[in-house]
């Protein structure tokens, strides 16, 4: 139900619907449901206005056939969060810190400047960002892709935005520093050895691309 429940903002933190915001997406994948199912929490429907018409689904809102399996899983997803939320932050927060810990050992050691784009990264654990100056984070992406490392350079609904990420322009990057950053999300269907393992290959791959760049002069 709805109606001013407690939710967790994608697995993480608390949200009271009406205190906090008047509106609360879900995207059903951010919490392991399948892509293309999500849901709009509203504490006023008449704010609400029709974009598709039709027929008489959701009170004649969103006209079309619903799509029940995959609704039950996102309903499924949302009691597992609601259920577990202390557990999995928990064991995100475990992987992240070991993902980190072993990213700056392995960049100290081989000389790599590391950046964190958040002033606190311990404050939202599920997401790092971190830049590289100097290297390319599209072709980092690609290739850390290559190697079974999942990244992103930016947002999802930006992908094909040539433009740097106006986010991390707004915290004080530069657009080159922007394009040297890196988005890695965490799970807690990840492991500890996929977070050192990763570290690993970002090291490996970061190296790898500046003796290109020496190379080519």
């Amino acid at each position: 139900e709805f109606r001013r429940v407690l939710f967790r903002s994608i697995g993480s933190e608390k949200i009271t619907l009406g205190e906090i915001a008047d509106l609360i997406s879900i995207s059903g994948h951010k919490i392991h449901s399948p892509k293309g199912v999500g849901c709009l929490c509203v504490s006023n429907k008449s704010v609400l206005s029709n974009i598709i018409f039709g027929g008489q689904q959701e009170s004649g809102l969103r006209p079309g056939t619903e799509n029940t399996p995959y609704i039950i899983s996102l309903a499924k997803s949302i009691d597992n969060v609601s259920i577990n939320l202390k557990q999995i932050r928990e064991k995100i927060d475990s992987i992240s810190l070991t993902f980190g810990g072993a990213l700056y050992k392995l960049c100290c050691e081989r000389g790599v400047e590391m950046y964190c784009n958040t002033s606190n990264p311990a404050t939202v654990s599920k997401i790092c960002s971190i830049r590289f100056d100097g290297i390319d984070a599209e072709t980092l992406t690609v290739m850390l892709g290559d190697s079974g490392v999942c990244v992103s350079s930016g947002s999802a609904c930006s992908s094909h935005c040539s433009e740097p990420s106006h986010v991390l322009k707004a915290i004080g990057l530069t657009d080159e520093q922007s394009r040297s950053t890196i988005r890695i999300s965490f799970s807690d269907y990840n492991t500890i050895h996929e977070a050192e393992e990763a570290a690993n290959i970002i090291v490996n791959c970061i190296c790898a691309l500046k003796d290109i760049k020496k190379e080519a002069g």
